[in-house]
């Protein structure tokens, strides 16, 4: 069973252009489970970074009010919907909240809308 569910707000370090590991939060998109050669399971994630410093058409702005419970220390910021990784549970380190059904669902169709 999945640690992380979808709507999550946790964090990770991310690697980011200058080759540098730098903790930033992030949105669980979507999880699943599956078996390696040994029959041992394991859960993966769909996360998307979330950045103070993005402004493109696939951003999508999270407020104060977008948060249902926990806490995000630089609002407004944006979640950034063109940059979509794929992590292991191992990797995200905790969770620090989760966001409202409304605001995830807006998330989810600026992903959406990339793939269109």
């Amino acid at each position: 069973m999945a640690r992380f569910v979808r709507g999550d707000l946790v964090t990770i370090d991310y690697i980011g252009g200058d080759g540098n590991p730098k903790r930033r939060p992030a949105v669980v998109l979507t999880s699943w489970e599956w078996t390696d050669n040994t029959g041992g399971t394991h859960t993966d994630y769909w996360i998307t970074i979330i950045s103070t410093q993005t402004r493109d058409s696939y951003s999508v702005e999270i407020t104060a009010g977008d948060i249902e419970s926990g806490v995000l220390h630089s609002l407004p910021c944006r979640v950034r919907c063109t940059n979509i990784l794929v992590t292991t549970e191992g990797q995200l380190i905790r969770k620090i909240g989760n966001l409202t059904a409304a605001k995830l669902q807006e998330i989810l169709a600026a992903t959406k809308s990339l793939l269109n």
